[in-house]
């Protein structure tokens, strides 16, 4: 299968697009680790105080979509820490949405 007929290469075109001057960048340190959801870069509870602000930058314009990303991870999340009472990791994962 050549580059052309490939749906998951990118093509230069695209790439451009995607990385046009002033758009954030995706790559960050401040993952979750699992099964504990603590942050991988400051090992704060996830999303920590600077994942927060790139999620923010990220999903500028976009609160639903960023709400909807947030939600599924809430629902990853509550899996794992099922000790935890609803209402914290509400907090934690939405609360601070707007």
């Amino acid at each position: 299968m050549s580059d052309d007929q490939d749906p998951w290469t990118i093509r230069p075109r695209e790439w451009a697009e995607w990385n046009r001057p002033g758009q954030v960048s995706r790559v960050t340190m401040h993952e979750p680790v699992l099964p504990i959801w603590s942050c991988g870069a400051c090992a704060g509870p996830w999303p920590c105080a600077t994942r927060r602000q790139q999620l923010r930058a990220e999903f500028r314009g976009a609160s639903v979509s960023l709400a909807l990303y947030l939600g599924a991870q809430l629902v990853r999340a509550s899996a794992d820490l099922h000790w935890l009472p609803p209402g914290v990791l509400h907090r934690r994962f939405l609360g601070w949405v707007r």
